[in-house]
């Protein structure tokens, strides 16, 4: 058994070289389809009795598992055809690789690898002059898998100028990182369109100069920019696709953005917090995770201006939620619109407005001695969010 195990891995690799039981599992690691074409089988040895720690052929299985990307488990006498049977993509090209971890990385190198954790699982070559359409990429039976991109660095090295679609409609992705190796695109139409769940784009440099791109981060709500908060809008395209003020884009360097939490819980009471951990001794709702620059402050004044610094979370340190703009207001501003509060010159109250993308946003709320109770509404919808109040302190 052990001497099948040892001729598959010397027939994969094309050696002559022996192994103990115990290298035979980085010698599976090892193998990336390059045959040295030296390939010599060795006889049966002799039986020997002996104690195989049990480790030795869970090393192997997981290395083998490692190769294939496959769940099995495998018998020993299995082990020998499992090492046999992949076909390794080898040779310089730019690849798509899809990881354990659901990372779909862009790398142009020698073989089918991944630099970003996990193991291959499966690979695509990817065409540099680009896509017409998003049905048009090879992988776009999984984008629904992936949870986050990464751009190698040996991706700059394809030049690839055409990104029409390139991650569209890749839903569950939360993130992208090493943007600067796409720096040099030229067309980038729908290339994040309907990510609906991207959160966060990094790139530690980037040029846009001369680059375009129509509904570039369309149906991207979650999106925020790592040096401002700035949120793009549902037709913002190329021009926006930058690092510092205005841009989507976010240096990991100097990441300004500070995240919070809305929990909602049974009771219909949804409370703002720094942390991700709702009250253990309340039943929570599904949490709901924000940006804090992300929001647009209004702040009412009717009383004394240096008292409203800003707003903070409750449990944060610091203000955080820093005050955009005043207006002097007199009457009730429950259930008006924001737009009107302004023209109309009605309130008296601090409103804390929760931004809908491509919507109206409606708000009612109640201020008590302490605590300022914002209570946001949907377009088209009377009731609260979730039938309960969002609380803020001041």
């Amino acid at each position: 058994m052990l001497t099948d195990i040892a001729n598959a891995i010397r027939f994969q690799a094309g050696v002559a070289t022996l192994f103990t039981p115990g290298e035979m599992a980085a010698a599976v690691t090892a193998l990336d389809g390059t045959n040295e074409g030296n390939y010599q089988a060795q006889i049966y040895m002799t039986l020997e009795s002996g104690i195989l720690s049990g480790h030795v052929l869970e090393d192997i299985a997981d290395a083998i598992r490692g190769q294939n990307g496959s769940t099995d488990t495998y018998l020993p006498g299995e082990m020998a055809a499992a090492i046999l049977a992949p076909s390794w993509d080898v040779g310089l090209k730019p690849r798509a690789v899809l990881t354990s971890l659901g990372t779909l990385e862009f790398n142009y190198v020698d073989g089918r690898h991944c630099y970003s954790g996990g193991v291959p699982v499966d690979a695509w070559e990817v065409d540099p002059a680009g896509y017409s359409s998003a049905s048009a990429r090879p992988y776009d039976s999984v984008k629904l898998q992936v949870q986050k991109v990464v751009f190698h660095s040996s991706w700059a090295q394809v030049g690839m100028t055409n990104a029409n679609y390139l991650l569209n409609a890749f839903e569950s992705m939360t993130e992208v990182s090493g943007f600067e190796n796409m720096s040099g695109m030229r067309s980038a139409n729908q290339m994040f369109g309907n990510c609906s769940m991207l959160e966060t784009i990094y790139a530690t440099s980037f040029s846009n100069s001369g680059l375009s791109g129509s509904f570039m981060f369309n149906g991207c709500s979650r999106l925020v920019g790592g040096t401002d908060g700035f949120v793009p809008s549902t037709t913002s395209g190329a021009s926006v696709c930058k690092i510092g003020a205005g841009g989507v884009l976010t240096d990991p360097n100097k990441d300004a953005r500070t995240w919070f939490y809305g929990h909602f819980y049974e009771d219909g009471e949804a409370v703002l917090t720094a942390t991700q951990a709702p009250d253990p001794s309340r039943t929570p709702r599904q949490p709901l995770r924000r940006y804090v620059d992300a929001l647009h402050i209004l702040v009412l004044l009717c009383a004394d201006v240096a008292r409203l610094q800003g707003l903070r979370p409750v449990g944060a340190d610091g203000s955080v939620l820093h005050v955009r703009w005043g207006v002097r207001t007199r009457g009730h501003l429950r259930r008006l619109h924001v737009g009107a509060t302004i023209k109309r010159g009605f309130g008296g109250l601090v409103l804390l407005q929760l931004p809908q993308p491509g919507r109206r946003e409606r708000h009612g709320m109640v201020q008590l001695s302490h605590f300022v109770h914002v209570l946001p509404h949907r377009h088209g919808e009377h009731a609260r969010l979730f039938d309960g109040t969002m609380i803020v302190r001041l």
